[in-house]
């Protein structure tokens, strides 16, 4: 009785020993998991801001310069960028379709997918432990962090004005009075909200 006793100590022993190693395999896999994930993550949060830095402006031109067309001969207009482009004909209105979706896909969900990441985790941003916040610094930090904590999502506003005085004033005759005065405008007011916001730190 004593051997059988002894012989289901020791099967129950090698049970409980392979039921702590699997969970701490199992806790391995979670946290090699995480870490790869968290990786991930900040190399897509470092590829979006080489997007907003760099590539936004100049994208925003590029598509708004589809629109802009002069007149050559009475009632034909041609593609400034391209004189052998006739706009207004199928071809034209082709790109003209393809390039509206890339205003909504581009130079409106950049600035729209950006100020949500931001609104998601406004709660690290402002209330986050320093774990929380220093992590979120290495993905997103420089989106955020030159201004001040109740303003971070001022970038967006960056994002819109480099827009509007880049490729929304491609739109006007360059030169002309009215472009002129429209980015004179759009300076003026986006100069008047920074005196009287104070986003920056």
């Amino acid at each position: 009785i004593n051997q059988v006793k002894i012989s289901i100590a020791d099967k129950e022993e090698e049970k409980l020993q392979s039921t702590v190693t699997a969970t701490q395999l199992d806790a391995i896999k979670t946290k090699r998991f995480k870490m790869v994930r968290d990786a991930i993550t900040e190399q897509i949060g470092r590829f979006m801001n080489i997007i907003v830095f760099l590539i936004y402006p100049g994208l925003s031109v590029k598509i708004f310069t589809i629109f802009k067309c002069i007149e050559l001969d009475k009632g034909s207009y041609y593609l400034m960028q391209d004189l052998s482009v006739r706009c207004y004909d199928p071809d034209w209105n082709a790109a003209a379709a393809v390039a509206v979706v890339c205003i909504f896909v581009y130079v409106i969900g950049i600035p729209a997918t950006t100020f949500f990441l931001l609104y998601r985790k406004r709660d690290i941003i402002l209330d986050g432990t320093p774990e929380e916040q220093d992590a979120m610094e290495k993905v997103y930090g420089s989106l955020y962090t030159q201004y001040e904590g109740q303003y971070y999502w001022w970038e967006v506003a960056e994002m819109i004005k480099k827009m509007l005085l880049t490729g929304g004033l491609v739109l006007l005759a360059p030169g002309s009075t009215a472009q002129i005065l429209v980015g004179v405008l759009i300076t003026l007011v986006y100069f008047t909200a920074v005196m009287k916001l104070e986003p920056y730190e």
